[in-house]
């Protein structure tokens, strides 16, 4: 089981500038092949245009994941 980390804070696996991410913005947790994206921001993470707030939602390769308003990963890219 890998988790990758995502936020503005020094050390986490994905790591952002921009203001309006948060420090300790989600975390993307594999397990057995399938990932799932766990929100812990101030102001939510879209997944294609769905609004995840504090809550987990399942992600696959391709999806379009934009945090705080500006920063967007492309989730191809992650090994």
């Amino acid at each position: 089981m890998n988790t990758y980390t995502i936020g503005r804070r020094t050390g986490k696996t994905i790591c952002f500038s921009n203001p309006e991410v948060s420090n300790d913005h989600a975390e993307i947790v594999e397990n057995n092949g399938s990932y799932l994206l766990i929100d812990h921001s101030t102001n939510g993470t879209l997944v294609n245009g769905n609004r995840v707030h504090n809550a987990s939602y399942p992600v696959n390769r391709g999806d379009v994941i934009l945090f705080g308003g500006g920063a967007v990963l492309n989730w191809n890219l992650i090994k």
